[in-house]
């Protein structure tokens, strides 16, 4: 199932969880143009919705799984998982690049 909130900032959130993936994209729109970051995250299938908190500079987002619980912080257009998982990994994701870190 598909969730989607809007912040503040008139960012759109759309967050799926696709078997094990999260897919998370986020759509800002000013006039005249659109610009849209997506990111996919290996965190498992959800146990529950997730939980979206706004947060001053965008919002952070909880995802329960039964490896564990996950949290997406975005920020304009950069998204960043930051994992509780056994392998404790973090990623980061911005409209031009991914990296991984362990």
């Amino acid at each position: 199932m598909r969730y989607h909130w809007e912040l503040d900032s008139g960012h759109q959130i759309s967050i799926d969880n696709q078997g094990a993936q999260t897919v998370i994209t986020v759509l800002q729109s000013s006039v005249g143009q659109q610009q849209h970051t997506s990111s996919s995250f290996t965190t498992g299938t959800w146990s529950v919705p997730p939980e979206m908190t706004l947060t001053p500079t965008g919002g952070l987002v909880k995802i329960i799984t039964a490896s564990g619980e996950s949290s997406v912080q975005i920020q304009g257009n950069s998204i960043q998982l930051r994992s509780s998982h056994q392998s404790d990994r973090q990623s980061s994701c911005s409209s031009t690049s991914c990296r991984t870190a362990r």
